[in-house]
């Protein structure tokens, strides 16, 4: 964390643009895999209701209004963190 923290500190405009690009297309990915990921459905004894390939579905489950609550306690500390280096809006 150190580390990371130093070089968001130090970092040129440059360098920071490019990373809050990284960070601006990987964290909604990142988020929907933690609220729903679609690989459970291959890994249970029982036919899953929402298949891995229904991505409807998966999406309804990954934006539902529950989820958004949800996401905002469980992802509150990364997200404070990531606008305190300058990487989230």
């Amino acid at each position: 964390k150190l580390i990371s923290e130093t070089f968001f500190k130090t970092a040129s405009d440059e360098d920071m643009t490019m990373a809050r690009n990284l960070a601006t297309q990987a964290l909604p990915a990142i988020v929907s895999l933690y609220t729903y990921n679609p690989e459970l459905s291959e890994h249970t004894t029982f036919k899953f209701p929402i298949q891995k390939d229904d991505k409807e579905a998966i999406l309804q489950v990954q934006q539902s209004s529950n989820n958004q609550h949800i996401n905002q306690q469980r992802f509150a500390d990364m997200f404070g963190w990531l606008k305190q280096v300058g990487l989230y809006a």
